[in-house]
């Protein structure tokens, strides 16, 4: 009999949100992104790496 590995992987697939900013804005204060960046985040990225 021929035994055979099973392997399940469960995570989530997230996206990561990247804004650049010249400065950190205050309490209450709104600061303008320069620029965005999406990619893949989460735990569940990793496994497409």
């Amino acid at each position: 009999m021929s035994s055979k590995t099973k392997i399940a992987v469960v995570s989530s697939l997230n996206f990561d949100y990247l804004m650049r900013v010249n400065q950190f804005h205050q309490s209450c204060e709104i600061a303008m992104a320069d620029g965005l960046e999406i990619g893949f985040g989460g735990k569940g990225a990793n496994q497409l790496l």
